[in-house]
């Protein structure tokens, strides 16, 4: 069934203004450079390919391939080097094989149960695993081929809604035509085709330039109408012009000629920022971070004052020591006190906001819940005073106008891929100008870390960023 992956793969890349439609297409792009240029190139569409179409797993596999058959790589990369800028591709590939491997092992369950002629008219409807998932449950029921065709037609194609509940019920042509449905050569339901209107006429044209200067030509035709009108409305050559009138053409003619001045930029101008003034921070005396230790230790389970002056003291030398640090039960408060208020529930709203997250192609959800902002837990967790204080304690400057803006949460599914690594700094900047030296990076978590399931840190880079 399986037969070799075609390079006319279809693909949605833009490189330099021109469109890159296929597979085949980009390695012609490739082998038509400058032979110096070329791993640049395939480096740079293999980033577009995983940016722009990161579901698209034949087109990346294929690529990969060539680029490790080209061995263009050899001459500017160690092999060590190579498998680092391209193992989110190689993985990719990796996971692409195996689907391959599932899809053939159903389509032999398959051919040995219907036969190599259904089974050959069932896979057209096959593109990925998952679908061939449901061609497994498919495969398990006590119906013959015909009795699973009637019942995947009754569910439009949705193969696992078949396999849930089988229709085996023939279908008659008055209901699926009312729906704009026909019959495929495989027998399968499709959208009935329809021949294009002879009155329609598609041109692509650039309409860049009309869509810009479209406001600026209606400005034109207004004050040229409105000149027109005041000229019909003008005296007699005889009679010199009312004085209202000469103003009214005149500042028509300057706004005219300064735009004309401007163009090309002046559509822009409205959407340009102002330069924003940077001030150093105002910072804290000692005797205000005493203050904000103080309301910090308020918060440990410690009864006496010594007690948390002992546990502030050795949280303080940790994080001295390795720049990070740990306060637990900080956020007690929200399993205690609001436990029973209606409406606030802290992990349920994870899952509700995750219900209603619509993931984007291009972009893999590493675990991150995007559309999660503004719920009542952020919203209480940024107005708690302690947790304001805990920035400004360990904050080299002690500065205290820090600002809190809502930002998405972390919420990952059992086995999700998350692994990505970063520092938040420009460490040539910060070496260079110190601008960023005094930022704390911090989490609210309401579960349980471990080995498995956890941020990973680098214990005192703050001292050894330098080197």
């Amino acid at each position: 069934m399986s037969s070799p992956a075609e390079e006319n793969t279809g693909m949605e890349l833009v490189l330099n203004m021109n469109t890159v439609p296929t597979v085949q297409d980009a390695r012609q792009i490739v082998e038509q450079a400058p032979e110096e240029d070329r791993y640049t190139l395939q480096l740079k569409l293999g980033i577009y390919m995983l940016e722009k179409r990161d579901e698209n797993e034949e087109a990346i596999s294929i690529w990969y391939d060539y680029v490790i058959q080209s061995g263009v790589w050899k001459r500017e990369r160690t092999e060590a080097d190579f498998r680092d800028e391209w193992e989110r591709a190689r993985s990719i590939r990796d996971r692409h094989q195996r689907n391959l491997a599932y899809i053939e092992a159903m389509y032999q369950k398959a051919v040995s149960k219907c036969g190599v002629e259904h089974t050959q008219d069932l896979f057209v409807l096959i593109r990925t695993k998952t679908i061939a998932e449901s061609v497994s449950k498919l495969l398990t029921l006590d119906a013959s081929f015909e009795e699973l065709r009637r019942g995947i037609n009754h569910e439009l194609g949705d193969l696992k809604r078949a396999a849930g509940s089988l229709c085996t019920e023939e279908l008659r042509p008055s209901q699926f035509k009312t729906l704009g449905l026909a019959l495929g050569p495989h027998g399968w339901l499709v959208e009935r085709h329809r021949p294009p209107s002879p009155d329609i006429e598609s041109v692509d044209q650039d309409c860049g330039n009309e869509q810009r200067d479209h406001g600026e030509n209606a400005r034109d035709h207004s004050e040229n109408a409105q000149n027109e009108r005041a000229v019909d409305k003008s005296p007699t050559p005889s009679t010199p012009p009312s004085i209202p009138l000469t103003p009214l053409s005149t500042g028509a003619r300057k706004a005219k000629s300064q735009r004309r001045r401007k163009k090309g930029n002046a559509p822009y101008d409205r959407y340009r920022r102002a330069p924003i003034p940077r001030h150093p921070p105002s910072t804290f005396n000692n005797s205000c971070g005493c203050v904000i230790a103080s309301t910090l230790l308020q918060r440990f389970r410690s009864p006496t004052t010594d007690d948390r002056d002992e546990v502030y003291q050795q949280q303080e030398d940790e994080f001295n020591e390795t720049g990070n640090v740990i306060l637990p039960k900080l956020f007690g408060w929200l399993d205690g006190d609001i436990s029973t208020v209606e409406g606030i529930d802290v992990l349920s709203q994870f899952d509700i906001y995750d219900y209603h997250y619509s993931p984007a192609i291009a972009k893999p959800r590493l675990g991150w819940s995007r559309n999660m902002f503004q719920s009542l837990t952020q919203q209480l967790g940024r107005q708690d005073v302690c947790y304001y204080a805990a920035y400004v304690a360990v904050r080299p400057d002690y500065a205290w106008k820090l600002i809190s803006f809502p930002y998405y949460t972390k919420s990952a599914y059992l086995g999700e891929n998350t692994a990505f690594t970063y520092i938040d700094l420009n460490i040539g900047d910060y070496l260079a100008t110190g601008r960023g030296g005094s930022a704390v990076q911090g989490s609210l978590s309401f579960t349980d870390k471990d080995k498995e399931n956890c941020t990973i840190i680098l214990p005192k880079i703050h001292l050894r960023l330098e080197e």
